[in-house]
Order: C-alpha cells, then sequence, then structure tokens
C-alpha cells in the first residue's frame, strides 16, 4: 500500500518570504494607483503649468474686497518649491488692482474703510460668501502703499504671481483709484509642483516594491534540491 504524499509546511523563512512578497506586491498595487492618480492631476495643468480655477465675477459695493487670512506654515516650505506659486488673473469693468500682503498689513489699510471679506466659496454653482465690514475712511490708491509683496494695476486683463511663502498672507482686489464699487472677474492658480514630484516618485517605488515582492515569492517556491542520504543516494527515494 504506497502512502499518500504530502507536500511539507513552508518553513519560518520561507513563510516570512511568501508574507514579505504579498506584502510588497499589494503596496507597489496602491502607489502605483496614487502615482496614476497624481500624474493624471497634473495633466490637468494649464499650459503655463498651473491649476487654475475658472473666471468667476466678484463685485461688492465697498472699496475692496480680501481673502481671509491665508496661512502657510513655515516648516511645510522649508522644502524649496514645494508649493510652486499662485497667480492670480484679474479683469475689472474700470482700472483695477490685485495684491497679495502680509494680513497685517492688508487689515492696518483696510480697517477704517467699507469692505467685504471673502469669507468661503462654493463652487458649483460658484457663490461667494462674505463678511461686511463697516467704516468711514476712502483707503486710497492701493498701487501707492509699499507693502505687497506682489501687485499688478491697469486696464483690461491683470495678472500677478507671487512665489508662496511662509506666513499669513491676504489677497486684495480693488479698483486703481480706491473707489466703492468693485466689479471684477477673478481666475486663481497654482502650480503645485509636488504634485508632479509625488506623482513619479509613487510609481518609481511600486515598480522597486513589485520586483522586491516577485524576488521574495521566486525564493519563497524554488525547488530546493533533496538532502542526500549517507551512502549518496537521495533521501525519501
Amino acid at each position: 500500500m504506497t502512502a499518500t504524499s504530502r507536500k511539507a509546511p513552508l518553513s519560518g523563512g520561507r513563510l516570512a518570504a511568501v508574507v514579505g512578497g504579498i506584502t510588497s506586491l499589494m503596496l507597489a498595487a496602491l502607489l502605483l494607483l496614487a502615482g496614476t492618480g497624481l500624474l493624471w492631476a497634473d495633466s490637468r495643468k494649464d499650459d503655463d503649468g498651473y491649476f487654475s480655477t475658472s473666471h468667476e465675477r466678484l463685485v461688492t459695493s465697498t472699496h475692496a474686497i480680501a481673502t481671509d487670512d491665508l496661512e502657510i506654515d513655515g516648516a511645510l516650505t522649508l522644502s524649496e518649491g514645494l508649493y510652486g506659486k499662485l497667480r492670480l488673473e484679474v479683469d475689472g469693468d474700470k482700472p483695477v488692482f490685485a495684491g497679495i500682503a502680509r494680513s497685517r498689513d492688508v487689515h492696518a489699510f483696510l480697517q477704517d474703510s467699507a469692505h467685504a471679506t471673502l469669507t468661503d466659496l462654493e463652487v458649483r454653482p460658484f457663490r461667494p460668501h462674505y463678511r461686511n465690514d463697516p467704516g468711514t475712511l476712502a483707503p486710497g490708491r492701493p498701487g501707492a502703499q509699499t507693502f505687497w509683496a506682489a501687485s499688478t494695476e491697469g486696464d483690461g486683463e491683470r495678472e500677478l504671481t507671487w512665489k508662496v511663502q511662509d506666513g499669513d498672507w491676504s489677497v486684495v482686489v480693488m479698483n486703481a483709484d480706491g473707489s466703492r464699487g468693485v466689479n471684477a472677474r477673478v481666475s486663481a492658480g497654482a502650480s503645485v509642483p509636488l504634485v508632479d514630484d509625488l506623482g513619479y516618485g509613487f510609481s518609481i517605488a511600486s515598480l522597486v516594491l513589485v520586483l522586491l515582492g516577485g524576488t521574495l515569492l521566486a525564493e519563497a517556491f524554488r525547488r530546493r534540491p533533496r538532502p542526500s542520504s549517507p551512502d549518496g543516494s537521495a533521501s525519501g527515494a
């Protein structure tokens, strides 16, 4: 009567290799999915390399529209180029001004003037939400101020670009003469080079993990030679 042969259970080393190989392949799949998604997102940039919103109209009867504080964490800007650049395109019914500055300077400039602070945005449909701050004095010409980190003014469509830095910042849109009644079409864009870098990084890491996982599984299931008996014949014959 012939005994039924059974496969020997995996040794501890082989079992560890199988677990490591499967885990590596699962992580590779996740990284490949993430990398593909990021590279697809990067392909949605415009010809100048920016993710951009559509041009939407911002209107106020006051002297200015300012954003709430934009807080940029200094720890995240230690890596040069992490955030990239901000681009603002503005087109007003009158000669228009757009600028970005430290929030404290914007607050001091507008504190005695009626202005609207943009606190929130709904995208679809586009709907801005403002907090109206009262004031009785005209702020004067914004272009005459020296605290702007980046600014632009004039007729027709204007564009400013600003390399993102750490701190608290505010974006301001006004008529170039500082008068009441701002009516402007605005588009915001960001270059965000990190998306491209992460996409390629995740994709390369996924290939490395595929090679590692395949190597571990191949090693785990590689047929080992049977140990020889003292007389030179293979054991188990």
